[in-house]
């Protein structure tokens, strides 16, 4: 009884309680007991740096929580490689973690087609920043990357200042608007046509937007970063259905959703996830239904012209430079 008691002491005196209450395999903890075996001092680590040290004079006083943030000194290093097979292979190869390299593969992915352009005997060179913790790195970051192939040649640094990736010249990797709103290829089972013969009715009726067949529950991701100016239920029809004004003036609509995530008024960022398919309303089946205005106008999704990305101007692109010197000199390092 006395040590279901301390369990709940502790538990209502911590502030994150999942630090307690979500254990996995291997992790360990540390505990002082007195001679009578009542617990007196418990430390527990949520994760490599940050933990609670949780401890009292005696069995009678409350239990007092106190906060463990590690010190830790950031380390950069410079990996070099060469292309021979595939390119996660080749990566790891150069000592990169796991972790890193899907950190690079996603990153280059973004501009690097690795089944079309990489080939054997291509060159690649990260560097990383690690926050190095008793002798183990801990939160690597990739800092900069450069590919030098025979089909493409790509150069990448992180900008301090919005902690985004841009090319030497302020390009943005990341576009301005996505042209799917999820990740993944699904097929598209009605395209956008205004002549289209309604599925249900079976009269001629405007489809103003492109439908992915795919399983209730698919997560639907925003395009771009703009503002919720709808998020209801309509009978019959839309089902549980979104309306987002992007930024650049574009407003994409969701329908037929089994689960809205994000409410009007709301703010959505690019990529975010913003609801899960389904198959809700006037629906023949598991859809996404999704539609582009462009001046209050329904145009092809699939077809429209859409933002070009985001690049560095004026102050911020004569600061990056700054950077994009640290690439170089370890660079010159290294040779």
């Amino acid at each position: 009884r006395q040590g279901y008691s301390d369990v709940m002491h502790i538990l209502d005196s911590i502030p994150d309680k999942s630090a307690l209450t979500r254990w996995r395999v291997g992790r360990s903890f540390d505990y002082k007991l007195d001679q009578e075996g009542d617990l007196l001092a418990l430390r527990v680590m949520k994760n490599a740096r940050e933990g609670y040290l949780i401890e009292r004079k005696s069995p009678q006083d409350e239990f007092d929580v106190s906060n463990i943030l590690k010190a830790t000194e950031p380390s950069q290093r410079l990996f070099a490689g060469t292309v021979n097979g595939s390119f996660t292979l080749s990566a790891e190869s150069t000592g990169l973690s796991r972790a890193e390299v899907a950190q690079l593969t996603s990153l280059l992915s973004k501009k690097l087609d690795f089944r079309r352009n990489t080939r054997a005997g291509d060159h690649f060179q990260v560097l990383v920043e690690s926050d190095m913790l008793e002798g183990e790195s801990v939160d690597s970051r990739i800092l900069a990357a450069q590919y030098q192939g025979d089909r493409m040649n790509l150069t990448v640094v992180r900008n301090n200042a919005d902690d985004q990736f841009y090319t030497p010249d302020g390009q943005s990797l990341d576009p301005a608007f996505n042209r799917y709103p999820f990740e993944g290829h699904y097929r598209i089972s009605s395209p956008f046509n205004l002549r289209r013969t309604h599925p249900i009715t079976g009269r001629i009726s405007p489809h103003r937007g492109t439908d992915f067949a795919m399983r209730t529950g698919t997560p639907v991701d925003a395009p771009a970063a703009g503002r919720v100016i709808k998020s209801a239920y309509q009978a019959g029809g839309a089902g549980n259905y979104l309306v987002i004004r992007h930024d650049n003036g574009y407003k994409t609509r969701y329908m037929h959703l089994s689960k809205r995530l994000v409410s009007e008024g709301d703010r959505v960022e690019m990529g975010q996830k913003i609801a899960l398919s389904g198959n809700t309303g006037g629906s023949t089946g598991p859809h996404l239904h999704y539609e582009v205005m462009v001046n209050n106008r329904s145009v092809d999704a699939m077809r429209v012209k859409l933002p070009e990305n985001q690049s560095l101007e004026g102050k911020a692109l004569a600061a990056f430079p700054v950077s994009y010197t640290h690439l170089r000199a370890h660079e010159t390092c290294a040779d």
